[in-house]
């Protein structure tokens, strides 16, 4: 019985080894690219957003509509009527009906209104032409506000997480 020691790896393992080493590391790269969502940032002018923003630690997403947006010393102060975005089964339980055009139910039992700081470059995205993105200034975002073009639409706002909590980004929701 003879037993063979081998000082160096064969060639065919090696070869084998690394082939595999690529394999799985061009899967993982190809995975990772298909399941990034696009958001604010890496979203085409003119797409349709994901929504709402993924958020860091300590930051917050709210849904609601805006109420008014004014220029206050170096930034912006705006009240904010926060509702919940609903759907599927929470949309038809809170709704009391299982017919929820566009499968989305907005809750808004309170109509409570909360003050939130927006500096002036705070990231704005709005829809125009229906399905169509643009990035404005905070201070067109308040012009809209002041004359009605924003009633009755929601937007999503992105809040920091230290003092005083201010709005990272504003965007608007499509509502079929």
């Amino acid at each position: 019985m003879s037993v063979r020691s081998f000082t160096k790896p064969p060639l065919l393992i090696i070869a084998a080894v690394a082939a595999v080493a690529i394999v799985a590391a061009a899967v993982l790269v190809a995975a990772a690219t298909l399941s990034a969502a696009p958001t604010a940032s890496s979203a085409q002018p003119g797409s349709l957003l994901t929504l709402p923003r993924a958020t860091q630690a300590g930051q917050q997403t709210v849904f609601g509509r805006i109420v008014s947006l004014d220029r206050r010393a170096g930034h912006f102060s705006m009240r904010f009527d926060p509702a919940l975005w609903l759907t599927g089964y929470t949309a038809q339980r809170a709704k009391g009906s299982t017919d929820v055009p566009n499968d989305y139910f907005i809750l808004d039992e309170t109509h409570t209104t909360l003050s939130y700081v927006v500096p002036r470059k705070a990231d704005v995205t709005v829809l125009t032409k229906g399905t169509h993105t643009t990035t404005i200034s905070v201070s067109r975002l308040a012009l809209r506000v002041h004359r009605g073009w924003t009633r009755g639409q929601g937007f999503w706002l992105l809040t920091g997480s230290r003092y005083p909590s201010s709005a990272l980004s504003i965007d608007e929701q499509y509502q079929p």
